[in-house]
């Protein structure tokens, strides 16, 4: 169960997150604030679905597979399995930083 829900929420989140960066990167420092604002909508609606399910799924996974013995139960004792958890707590951490960051911003 959590070993689909893990590979499942990685991929999800990195569906999200590459086109992501990808269009980030391309915005120079002259372009318009208009194609900039296209750029952050089209980043909020089109893949922050993919990032927000990704994230849940993948961070629900990596907080229960918190023991070597869960991890040989979920059969990810293996280095695929390795990446995936590391992957699993960047994304955590990721969130993490993104939650810390809005509740800054709205107390401000």
């Amino acid at each position: 169960m959590y070993k689909s829900r893990l590979y499942s929420g990685n991929i999800l989140f990195l569906l999200g997150a590459f086109p992501a960066l990808y269009v980030l990167y391309g915005i120079t420092f002259d372009e318009a604030a208009a194609q900039a604002g296209v750029v952050g909508l089209f980043i909020f609606f089109a893949l922050g679905p993919f990032l927000a399910f990704g994230s849940l799924l993948s961070v629900s996974a990596v907080l229960r597979l918190t023991n070597l013995k869960q991890i040989k139960a979920a059969k990810l004792h293996s280095p695929i399995g390795t990446i995936s958890i590391a992957l699993g707590w960047l994304i955590a951490l990721l969130v993490c930083m993104i939650l810390v960051g809005v509740a800054i911003a709205l107390l401000r």
